[in-house]
């Protein structure tokens, strides 16, 4: 529906965001070109005025349905965004959900 939000903030254990945690960028030790920060995703929220999330255990079957066919849209730490394919290996996506556990990608496996 119109006026909706249609992306989520990743939140929890070693995300981007995590509650009762600040870091500063330097703390994201997989660079901020490879976290994810920001997914789209098929949702009822209530509008862009709200912040909403999701925690990155719920995304531990891999990327939400979203309003793309075959993927969904990622905004990552350095502020790029990038289309991300619905058929990206679970393992690449739980990498880039992640801020800190050493992974460092190309572009390559998304």
């Amino acid at each position: 529906p119109s006026g909706n939000s249609h992306y989520e903030f990743v939140t929890g254990p070693g995300a981007m965001f995590e509650a009762g945690s600040p870091h500063s960028f330097s703390a994201v030790k997989d660079g901020l070109s490879n976290t994810i920060a920001v997914v789209e995703m098929r949702t009822t929220s209530p509008s862009w005025a709200p912040p909403s999330s999701i925690d990155i255990n719920q995304l531990s079957a891999g990327l939400p349905q979203t309003n793309h066919p075959g993927g969904g849209q990622v905004l990552l730490g350095d502020g790029s965004v990038r289309f991300l394919k619905q058929s990206t290996h679970l393992d690449v996506v739980l990498q880039l959900m992640t801020r800190n556990r050493g992974e460092v990608l190309s572009s390559d496996p998304y």
